[in-house]
């Protein structure tokens, strides 16, 4: 199987090194499974480098899982009291089934 060279610079963050190109000999194949995913998810060739490079790591244990952002939904207009935040005590529990006596 033939290989192919991918060549990038290498952006190092947080330090004064000058930029390095790098360059790649990858097989064929893997190049084209890249260049596949990346049309298939509407990425550049670079940003399906990344996550690759960035999943193969996270399951070899090198680096952690990227944060997920949070998104909290609000719940729609009078859905509950307005002023639980002061007389949380006094507010039922919504359970399912439950009887409030």
């Amino acid at each position: 199987m033939s290989n192919s060279k991918i060549a990038f610079l290498l952006k190092l963050p947080m330090t004064t090194q000058p930029i390095e190109p790098v360059e790649l000999d990858l097989p064929e194949r893997l190049i084209e499974t890249l260049v596949q995913y990346a049309e298939r998810e509407a990425l550049s060739l670079e940003g399906a480098i990344q996550i690759a490079l960035q999943d193969f790591l996270v399951r070899q244990g090198y680096a952690l899982e990227p944060r997920k952002r949070l998104r909290i939904t609000p719940a729609r207009r009078g859905s509950g009291f307005t002023d639980t935040s002061v007389n949380h005590d006094g507010v039922p529990p919504s359970l399912p089934n439950s009887v409030v006596l």
